[in-house]
């Protein structure tokens, strides 16, 4: 039976909007607990949560959480499980896929969101670091953030799914490293099938042979899970991730770690229904990747 080491990491800071911290235990507490434990062994472990500190050292404070986070996945690696990272906002992403790059050589990295995440302290508009991880992951951040990965992932071994809010500091980053970009609007001029079956040709074409999956639940429009703080308008569907979970078959023994990220309980409705849809395609993708 597989080992999953969940980690559970209440943090909201990165984005600056409270509520994001509550989904780990909302989403133990509505289901994923009994889905986990029916099916694998599982270790828990729960970062603390993150006082206030002040916006002047925010950088500071966050790359040291983050190199934290790291260290627990890093440890998960090391005893041979599976590490299951469940958030929280999106910055966590630079910690748990930090540990994936450092443990395995030309990490891959596929990031299902509705936002690039890749601004750097100059280019962002508003400063939240949940816009930040994966420039910091790629070594392009001038702050603290640099520092939480030892390794750095590669531009080309990055793929971006679902994104159709990309700021102008981005735009210019995609164009610079032609960058690997499968927006929504291609997912559904395309089809998901086709946009994983290029992302697999290219993985292969640059031997990526463990990936680093980051699952953010803004990529989803916002009519059908809008439980999220940042939503964005024209997203992909529930069929959609769907065929995602369905592609992942042909790679599912390259997937070496999860992030499922920035579901905010306070914005569902009293039935959890977002929470519950979280909780079964959690369900899916570890059938899919573990089996």
């Amino acid at each position: 039976m597989n080992h999953i080491a969940c980690i559970s990491v209440p943090l909201w800071q990165g984005a600056e909007k409270y509520g994001m911290n509550l989904a780990p235990g909302t989403l133990y507490n509505i289901g994923l607990q009994g889905v986990l434990e029916s099916q694998f062994e599982v270790t828990q472990h729960s970062m603390p949560e993150l006082g206030t500190f002040d916006a002047e050292n925010k950088y500071a404070v966050l790359a040291d959480y983050l190199t934290l986070l790291k260290k627990q996945v890093l440890q998960a690696y090391k005893k041979g499980h599976f590490p299951l990272t469940i958030g929280g906002d999106h910055s966590l992403g630079l910690g748990s896929a930090a540990a994936t790059a450092e443990t395995f050589k030309n990490t891959g990295l596929i990031w299902f969101d509705a936002h690039g995440d890749m601004n750097t302290e100059a280019t962002s508009d508003t400063g939240h670091i949940h816009g930040m991880p994966v420039a910091a992951l790629m070594g392009l951040c001038s702050s603290e953030l640099n520092t939480v990965p030892e390794v750095y992932i590669k531009p080309e071994n990055i793929f971006w799914i679902g994104s159709r809010s990309i700021d102008t500091g981005e735009q210019r980053l995609i164009d610079e490293k032609h960058l690997h970009i499968y927006s929504a609007k291609l997912v559904q001029t395309k089809g998901m099938a086709w946009v994983m079956q290029n992302i697999i040709h290219q993985m292969h074409e640059q031997g990526i042979a463990h990936i680093h999956l980051s699952i953010d639940v803004d990529a989803i429009d916002p009519k059908l899970f809008p439980a999220t703080s940042v939503p964005e308008p024209n997203g992909l569907t529930f069929e959609d991730f769907n065929i995602f979970v369905q592609s992942l078959r042909q790679i599912q023994h390259q997937i070496a770690a999860i992030d499922w990220v920035e579901y905010n309980p306070t914005l569902d409705n009293e039935q959890h229904e977002c929470g519950k849809w979280c909780v079964g395609a959690i369900d899916k993708l570890l059938k899919t990747v573990l089996e």
